[in-house]
């Protein structure tokens, strides 16, 4: 049920409806939405002597409003006297088409009025048989809203009347109202939008004062040293037995070009920073490329008597790169381990497979980075306590090159002393075999294949798979593999096959194999994809009730399991919200699925096969019914979206957060609604992600409910979520140990959290695993929770 983050309200008969509507959102810190405002006005109508029920129907022509989500306007509102409860549904074709044609057809009068049934059927209030009123709202001169009030069926005649006047009057006041209201909303984007302009120009300030900073140091030492050499050879221009000519003519080139080198620097940042250039992307095998950097880089070692070791996976995946540029990262990142390792060190490069992406790690036993130093590293003009001389835009160079790849490079300190970054790049794609024609969109094929692999990436990256591939029917009696990722260079491309029996009856079933489940008669047509059919989990693609094929998962080690089958189940769901919202506009549903892959890289890993095992625990503990447990899954998998959009500075920011930053922290959750609408169809997994902020004792954010008032989802979704921000390592410290983690939960237990949500993670935990944490490893028991 949604309310639009509606107060409670207890009417009174003497109030008029539209005072009701606005004391239901008074008080508020927001504007409220077009939802609220009709919301409360029902409430307000509910309330009056006689009326049985109200319904809300918004225009199908209506344009921005569609708080049901289903894309069109058949969005209903219904409410009662006895029940002042707001709930958005769909609304009955033959129902709806009766409905607008009565309205308009009494269009100018100055009410219509009816005595028995308009259109009845299941789901629908009592009194709609009965006798109503009804009136047409308009916004801008346009149908927006039609209002019908149900009475008793013994409404004495001037009652009848009497409402359809209140209704009359209420009508004319809502379009007054309305109109201010659309004023506000367009006063309150444009004044979100100059907070936007007015907090980036605040990070240029910063920067630019970072720069001024840098520049004043690191070109005044440079220009200084050729100023001066250059002096004594003026004057000493004529002396031919001048011994230190040479000598000085190498300083003056050697800081030339130390200066040329930092102005390249500061015009590459320039050039990423602002998308000047365009990825060059092609399938390369990584490893010849950090051999061939590291052989440019030999006299640097070789001179401080360093080893460096490379190991690489046997068969690694192909990754799809702009090989120039991370040639640039291996380069900054090898580069900086031969800088600052002390002679006669080590560094180690390692590539492996992870999931959908190839890592890179570079470590290296020099003397490491502080905490305080390790938070900014990849801050513009940010230059570390034991850097040597440069710009400070080495680092974040780098961050942005395997960013605009769509990976992520974190640092951390390496065990035994020094340090250790890596990077992730994405496995290359490939497209066997055409899509049918029955998912031909009209965006083309460039649209579908990165909308294809970025779902299967997705996949792979949330359950731990090295290889991924999508099989569809072909609609002629064949399955074909139209989308393959982590495929390696000496696998050929697989072809299509006929559907036999075993996989029709799979495929129908709608259940996920795993494990002995996998059928071999399955896995025989399988072997194109590297690796044992026991480490593979097979899950049937559905869309609109109908199997169009399934999603293959492999795994190096470690099988796949029921909890491994629930988590694909879920994510196999937000898939198919991708395929269906392509019709629409892709690049959303592509933006969407980036950033759910980028929020799960760094934030708390909620989404994981054992997270969601404990969500549909603690939900079962509370008799929460299959849908609601649904709606609780879906949204801990897509939450949170908008930390993507929240500066570093904010994140590891350790103190009181000052005002704009609590207000950039607050606006997180709208911003990330935004960002998964397309995949968010379900109005309660919105509710739930919407509201997951708030607090028990009202304290929270953004609306400030109370208790009861936010969604159970929401309380259960704030205690899960803290678990896992509690017990996961981080590059800056270790997680807490899981009994600590729960005293600290409980301590908040009736303030932060709902008391009965935080008995339910203490029961469900006792029989967790040690990957139930994100801690590396596990010295307290959980039973002992």
């Amino acid at each position: 049920m949604i309310d639009g983050g509606l107060r409670s309200v207890s009417p009174g008969k003497g109030q008029s409806p539209l005072a009701v509507a606005l004391d239901s959102w008074g008080g508020q810190d927001r504007l409220p939405g077009a939802d609220d405002l009709v919301s409360g006005l029902v409430r307000g109508l509910a309330c009056l002597d006689g009326v049985r029920s109200v319904v809300a129907v918004v225009h199908p022509e209506a344009s921005g409003f569609d708080p049901a989500g289903t894309g069109g306007g058949r969005c209903c509102l219904l409410a009662s006297a006895e029940n002042t409860g707001v709930q958005w549904t769909d609304a009955p074709a033959a129902w709806e088409n009766a409905f607008w044609s009565g309205l308009e057809a009494a269009e100018g009068v100055e009410s219509l009025l009816g005595v028995g049934p308009l259109v009845s059927g299941p789901g629908w209030p009592a009194g709609t048989a009965d006798v109503w009123v009804g009136r047409l709202v308009s916004l801008r001169d346009a149908p927006w809203l039609g209002l019908m009030v149900t009475l008793a069926d013994d409404s004495e005649k001037e009652e009848v009347f009497a409402c359809g006047r209140q209704l009359r009057d209420m009508a004319a006041t809502l379009e007054t109202v309305l109109g201010v209201w659309g004023q506000a909303v367009e006063l309150l984007t444009r004044l979100q939008q100059m907070k936007a302009e007015a907090r980036t120009l605040g990070r240029i300030n910063q920067m630019q004062g970072r720069f001024v900073a840098m520049a004043s140091h690191e070109f005044k030492t440079p220009l200084t040293s050729i100023t001066a050499y250059a002096d004594v050879l003026v004057d000493r221009v004529t002396d031919e037995h001048f011994p230190q000519a040479t000598e000085f003519l190498g300083v003056i080139k050697q800081e030339a070009d130390r200066l040329l080198r930092m102005i390249n620097r500061i015009l590459d940042f320039s050039r990423m920073e602002y998308g000047s250039r365009l990825l060059d992307l092609r399938q390369v095998d990584l490893e010849p490329l950090v051999r061939e950097t590291v052989r440019s880089l030999g006299p640097g070692i070789h001179e401080k008597g360093l080893t460096l070791e490379l190991h690489a996976s046997r068969h690694l995946a192909l990754v799809e790169i702009d090989a120039d540029l991370v040639r640039q990262v291996l380069v900054n990142l090898i580069g900086n381990a031969v800088k600052y390792t002390p002679n006669e060190g080590a560094i180690t490069v390692r590539l492996a497979e992870q999931g959908a992406m190839v890592t890179v790690q570079v470590g290296d036993n020099g003397p490491g980075i502080s905490d305080g130093d390790m938070k900014r590293i990849f801050n513009e003009f940010y230059r570390a306590s034991q850097s040597q001389d440069g710009t400070g835009l080495g680092l974040t160079i780098a961050r942005h090159i395997v960013h605009l790849h769509g990976g992520h490079i974190t640092v951390g300190p390496r065990a035994g002393g020094g340090t250790e970054f890596t990077f992730m790049l994405p496995k290359a794609a490939r497209y066997p075999c055409e899509l049918p024609g029955y998912l031909a969109w009209k965006d083309g094929e460039r649209s579908r294949r990165l909308l294809l692999v970025n779902i299967l990436r997705l996949m792979a990256e949330l359950t731990d798979s090295v290889q991924a591939a999508l099989i569809l029917r072909d609609g002629q009696g064949c399955l074909a593999p139209v989308c393959a990722v982590g495929l390696d260079s000496l696998t050929p491309d697989p072809v299509s096959w006929n559907e036999c029996r075993e996989w029709s009856d799979f495929l129908d079933a709608g259940e996920p194999l795993y494990g002995e489940k996998a059928q071999e008669g399955l896995n025989g047509d399988l072997g194109w994809l590297p690796g044992s059919g026991r480490l593979r989990l097979l899950a049937p693609v559905v869309r609109q009730g109908r199997a169009l094929g399934c999603l293959v998962l492999s795994r190096q080690e470690g099988a796949f399991r029921a909890a491994d089958a629930h988590q694909v189940e879920i994510l196999s769901r937000i898939a198919t919200s991708c395929m269906g919202g392509m019709d629409g506009k892709p690049e959303r549903v592509l933006v969407a699925l980036r950033t759910l892959m980028q929020v799960r890289r760094r934030g708390v890993p909620t989404a994981t096969a054992a997270a969601l095992q404990l969500v549909r625990d603690v939900s079962g503990r509370l008799g929460l019914t299959e849908a609601e447990t649904i709606a609780v899954l879906d949204a801990t998998a897509l939450h949170d979206a908008g930390m993507t959009n929240l500066q570093e500075d904010v994140l590891d920011e350790q103190g009181r957060l000052s005002w704009d930053q609590r207000d950039e922290v607050e606006r997180h959750v709208g911003n990330g609604l935004e960002i998964m609408a397309p995949l968010i169809t379900n109005p309660a997994v919105e509710a739930i992600v919407r509201h997951h902020h708030e607090r028990f004792d009202g304290d929270g954010y953004p609306d400030g409910l109370v208790a009861g008032a936010i969604p159970v989802g929401a309380r259960i979704l704030a205690v899960v979520d803290t678990w896992y921000a509690l017990t996961t390592d981080r590059p800056f410290r270790r997680g807490l140990d899981p009994r600590a983690a729960m005293a600290e939960i409980k301590a908040h237990g009736g303030t932060q959290f709902d008391p009965r949500v935080v008995t339910a993670l203490q029961l469900a935990a006792a029989g967790l695993s040690p990957q139930a944490t994100g801690r590396a490893e596990e010295p307290t028991p959980l039973q002992e929770l």
